[in-house]
């Protein structure tokens, strides 16, 4: 089964020997402490009912940390303040309690962006041992894998291993999405910031 629809052919050549695994539920993403996934993708219902149509329209970047351990809806709300709602801030801290179920963090940190640019153009690996990405609105996260660029829809759950992924090497070659003039993305990352 195809994880999401081929873009175009990266490269004849290119074959990674570490692969993405699509999965249906929750307790999917386990597979991700598999020596040969580097990317693990949920696919959620396209009817998530998250609102998140106040904060298109205006450029946002927001950066926190929450605690593992003091981690509830209420601070997870209070991490982002007046600009997310209910229904996102419910399902970032359902996100929240999965990520730190996984990595054990002592902390983690949350980042919202809400863009109408390209930020990262170029296919990178990240710098983190673990990062879980959804786009909320707008275009997915691309990644690259076997010579193609797939690409994540709206509410899909992406936990990809980074370049400090101790077990293995093979951290996740993604990208942004290209955005047409005119248009929005919402995403959301978690990293691990400090392991207990």
């Amino acid at each position: 089964m195809i994880l999401a629809h081929d873009l175009c052919l990266v490269s004849e050549t290119n074959r990674d020997p570490y692969a993405s695994q699509q999965v249906a539920d929750i307790t999917g993403l386990e597979q991700i402490f598999l020596p040969t996934v580097n990317l693990v993708v949920w696919r959620r219902p396209r009817s998530l009912p998250v609102d998140v149509a106040a904060l298109i329209g205006t450029q946002r970047r927001v950066m926190r940390v929450v605690s593992g351990s003091q981690l509830t809806p209420v601070t997870v709300r209070g991490a982002l303040g007046l600009i997310a709602s209910a229904s996102l801030s419910a399902d970032l801290y359902v996100l929240c309690d999965l990520f730190q179920t996984l990595t054990e963090a002592s902390e983690i940190g949350i980042r919202l962006e809400v863009t109408d640019r390209q930020t990262c153009p170029k296919f990178h690996t990240d710098q983190v041992s673990l990062r879980l990405m959804v786009t909320y609105y707008g275009e997915g996260t691309q990644w690259s894998e076997a010579g193609f660029v797939h690409q994540a829809a709206v509410g899909d759950v992406l936990l990809a291993k980074g370049e400090l992924w101790a077990e293995t090497g093979g951290a996740c070659v993604h990208r942004s999405p290209p955005i047409r003039p005119g248009k929005w993305r919402v995403l959301v990352t978690l990293d691990a910031v400090a392991n207990g």
